[in-house]
């Protein structure tokens, strides 16, 4: 087990360095946490729709406001969720400029142009869906390239640049002069071009023949599975799995995440099962491998004074999802007997949890509450007020208690044996 471990640290590393470290990978993390405030806000409020599962609710609530779902769904769901892609566009362009030390706002608003530039735009008006759940995948690329095609024009020098008298914000504006030309020429053609396929608009081609695809892989079972697994093997060597797996799969499971919101929105069938809280709030619960149900275990099932304590200090932040207490205290980083049931546990949870939603037993993810939400009050809202997700979320830490315990009873013997030695 030990060579294993060895292996493993030898090989994953240095990948996850590099990973970790991937100035794009790094802008798109930044940019979709732009995001986050207004996700969070508006996916709670749009719960208290008049679907929102409490009798009487929406009597009472169309009584004092009749238009409250218009509301809702029509102003705020609308200057919130419905802007994801178009803010994203410009926190990524900005972090990623700003990674090269040069103007990054400048940049963002030059990528907000090209954005809407590649827009239908019929009749001076564009589709709030391409704004957001659509237009995610396309507001990453575009951030990608005007930034690099900003940032080579700068060093370049191609730019126009003022006498240092200027003021800043006069010379600032003409530097942009020439990149902003070079990007509003080159994504008006990218436009036309694109009018000319069948496709349309070049959303709608990313959409068909990138996002749709890729959402799909990333919230299957297949996708949940390895997504899960990756977290946590990445933890078990000391490293931020979340981080570095979340680098690739968060525009994934992000993009799901938002067409359930719109389907929800329309009333129709929510198509995603494994997007974004799908791991922290239901295969996590207490952190990345299940730890509540640890904390639980080394707390009141162990004799050992050093598991009793991590334990009982791990419990009240597991129920934040925060688990480095015990996660380092233990520790399971480079444990070979705690690394079995933090790697497979998941994996077992994961399976019960997607065949529950797959089935219709607990509703599917359409609410984004903080991943710091307290178990249980962050299953209900994130299925829109589903009471059956709270039972699951209980179903699922007894699972992750029955799956550590003869581990963690392997260890406290262990670790029992030598405070006894040590005490005589």
């Amino acid at each position: 087990m030990d060579k294993i471990i060895d292996l493993f640290d030898r090989k994953l590393s240095p990948i996850a360095s590099k990973i970790s470290g991937q100035r794009h990978l790094i802008a798109i993390r930044d940019g979709l946490i732009l995001t986050m405030p207004l996700m969070i806000v508006g996916s709670i409020v749009i719960i208290f729709s008049t679907d929102f599962p409490i009798p009487g609710w929406a009597d009472f609530i169309t009584g004092i406001f009749p238009t409250w779902d218009d509301f809702i769904w029509g102003v705020v769901f609308q200057s919130t969720m419905s802007l994801a892609a178009l803010i994203a566009v410009m926190g990524i362009t900005y972090s990623l400029v700003n990674s090269y030390k040069e103007e990054g706002i400048v940049a963002a608003v030059l990528a907000v142009s090209a954005f809407f530039l590649l827009q239908d735009g019929s009749a001076w008006a564009w589709n709030s869906s391409a704004l957001g759940a659509e237009g995610l995948f396309l507001g990453i690329i575009v951030a990608m390239i005007v930034s690099e095609i900003y940032v080579r024009i700068v060093k370049g020098n191609f730019v126009i640049r003022l006498p240092e008298s200027v003021p800043v914000a006069i010379s600032r504006s003409f530097v942009a002069l020439v990149p902003g030309a070079f990007v509003i020429i080159l994504f008006a053609i990218i436009h036309v071009l694109f009018r000319m396929t069948p496709y349309g608009t070049a959303g709608a081609f990313i959409v068909a023949v990138l996002q749709a695809p890729l959402v799909a892989i990333s919230a299957s079972y297949i996708g949940a599975m390895l997504t899960s697994f990756f977290i946590s093997i990445f933890w078990c060597f000391g490293l931020h799995g979340d981080l570095i797996v979340g680098a690739v799969t968060v525009p994934l499971l992000q993009a799901g995440y938002l067409e359930n919101v719109e389907a929800f929105r329309l009333g129709l069938a929510i198509p995603n099962i494994a997007v974004d809280g799908f791991q922290s709030l239901f295969l996590n619960v207490g952190g990345t491998g299940g730890t509540l149900g640890l904390a639980v275990v080394c707390a009141f099932f162990s004799k050992s004074k050093q598991l009793k304590l991590v334990g009982r200090l791990s419990l009240a932040p597991g129920i934040f999802n925060i688990n480095e207490p015990i996660v380092f205290g233990l520790p399971i980083v480079m444990n070979p007997i705690l690394i079995i049931p933090y790697l497979l546990s998941p994996l077992v949870v994961a399976t019960i949890t997607y065949l529950a939603m797959s089935a219709g037993l607990v509703n599917r993810i359409v609410a984004a509450p903080p991943w710091t939400t307290p178990v249980f009050l962050s299953g209900f809202i994130a299925t829109g007020g589903d009471f059956r997700a709270v039972i699951l979320q209980i179903i699922n830490i007894v699972i992750v208690i029955a799956f550590y315990y003869p581990f963690i009873a392997m260890w406290d013997r262990k670790q029992y044996a030598l405070e006894q030695s040590s005490a005589e």
